[in-house]
């Protein structure tokens, strides 16, 4: 959540368009199902990118039936280890879900 007070509040290294600032989250090779559906693309490898403010109004899974959630900027469930990360202006995903720059 630093990083993201960070993003918001415009002294993050990382991006300075705020709530505009473009995420994804990658779930670990034993992520629950949850986080790959709601992360990761179909392929199974490549991220879903999000507007910061999406997440933002997704506001938190707490208390909510599984069929109920939504991608959001904490964890997705209790011992969730998925981590959120900038994706740099200028870059893409390729084929196996890795960051490269847009030719």
């Amino acid at each position: 959540n630093g990083e993201v007070m960070a993003i918001l509040d415009g002294e993050s290294p990382f991006s300075d368009k705020k709530e505009e600032t473009m995420v994804f989250k990658r779930p670990g090779p034993n992520a629950c199902n949850q986080c790959k559906k709601h992360y990761l693309e179909s392929d199974g490898k490549t991220p879903k990118v999000f507007k910061l403010s999406e997440l933002i109004s997704n506001g938190t899974n707490y208390g909510k039936k599984t069929a109920e959630w939504k991608p959001v900027v904490g964890v997705m469930h209790p011992n969730c280890m998925c981590p959120l990360s900038v994706i740099p202006e200028g870059y893409t995903f390729d084929s196996n879900g890795q960051l490269i720059p847009n030719n």
